[in-house]
C-alpha cells in the first residue's frame, strides 16, 4: 500500500477481523513479512495494551533493528 510517498507492507485479505497479530502463530507469520519486505520501520497501534507479547515476537521473529513506533491509548 502506497500513502503519501510511504509504501505499507499490509497483509489485504488475510487481516482478522479484530487485530493484524492476534496470536502467536500470526505474530510468526508477520514478523517474516516484515523481514521479507525489509520494512524500514515498525508502527505498533495498540489501543489496549491486550497482546504484549505477540507484538514483541513479531518483532524479534522479523530480525529487524528497525525504529518501533508504540501508540496507546485508554
Amino acid at each position: 500500500v502506497l500513502i503519501d510517498g510511504s509504501e505499507f507492507a499490509w497483509l489485504g485479505a488475510h487481516v482478522p477481523p479484530f487485530t493484524l497479530v492476534g496470536t502467536l502463530d500470526d505474530a510468526i507469520k508477520v514478523g517474516r513479512m516484515f523481514r521479507d519486505a525489509r520494512v524500514d520501520g515498525i508502527l505498533v497501534s495498540a489501543v489496549n495494551f491486550g497482546d504484549e507479547q505477540s507484538v514483541a515476537l513479531t518483532i524479534r521473529e522479523s530480525g529487524l533493528s528497525v525504529p518501533v513506533l508504540i501508540v496507546g491509548c485508554q
